[in-house]
């Protein structure tokens, strides 16, 4: 998707900027919505965020690699609805250069919060990556495996005034050893907030064009679309909302139903 144009409105920060600013322990709230909305919302919000900019980039290329359980433990909390949950992943972003692992923490109080280890290889085998996954999470290494792989573009962009991170992700593609889907039409939004308020200038936004929040995760939106051995029955209204996104060729390869 082409935003060249609209991105280029919003004044910018740099890395070295933005690594200052604290979003840690932090309130999400995740939206869905078709790309075609996506100009006009940015253009709405222009004055209000500054977005970041590294290398001279403002649409910046990520991979992620989640880890799970054989039986799909960290998925199922989340299907499940779970208070208190965890993502693993290897996570990258071609601008920085950089690999981490992380380990991410949903409370039961609706915070989320991280933790980062910088890693040089792809897999989680090694003995300081087994114990930092041991130390900040409930699940071990051993008994974790390559379970998704996703490449997206991500917008970035950061409140002048209040302490909010706005993240838009777009051309999500997921991957495992069960196939292969693209999702072109998709926007994922989430805003980060230290508390969650109506008020926020996206959210009034969005609010205004009628794109009610949702909380379906990139690693169960792959995982859900792709295997069809796990259990999607409370995620299918919001599959049903991605599905209506994307296009017709999308809708007859992948079922959804439960």
């Amino acid at each position: 998707m082409k935003l060249s144009n609209t991105i280029y409105k919003f004044s910018s920060v740099s890395f070295a900027e933005y690594q200052l600013m604290n979003f840690k322990d932090i309130a999400e709230t995740k939206f869905i919505l078709n790309t075609k909305k996506l100009k006009k919302l940015l253009k709405e919000v222009s004055h209000k965020y500054d977005i970041l900019e590294i290398g001279n980039k403002r649409v910046l290329n990520l991979t992620n690699e989640y880890f799970d359980t054989e039986d799909y433990k960290l998925y199922m909390a989340y299907h499940n609805g779970k208070g208190n949950r965890y993502l693993i992943k290897n996570s990258e972003s071609e601008e920085e250069k950089k690999k981490y692992l992380e380990i991410k923490f949903h409370s039961n109080k609706g915070t989320v919060s991280k933790k980062k280890k910088k890693i040089k290889a792809g897999n989680i085998s090694n003995k300081k990556t087994q114990v930092f996954i041991k130390e900040n999470s409930p699940y071990s290494a051993e008994k974790l495996k390559l379970s998704l792989k996703n490449k997206y573009s991500r917008i970035v962009l950061i409140h002048k005034q209040n302490k909010e991170k706005v993240t838009i992700d777009l051309d999500l593609t997921c991957s495992n050893d069960k196939g292969k889907l693209k999702l072109p039409h998709l926007a994922i939004i989430e805003v980060k907030q230290k508390k969650f308020s109506l008020h926020s200038d996206f959210i009034v936004s969005l609010r205004n064009k009628n794109i009610q929040k949702t909380s379906l995760s990139k690693y169960c939106i792959g995982l859900a679309l792709l295997n069809k051995d796990v259990k999607k029955n409370k995620f299918k209204s919001k599959l049903l909302a991605i599905n209506k996104i994307n296009d017709s060729e999308f809708n007859s390869q992948h079922n959804i139903s439960a």
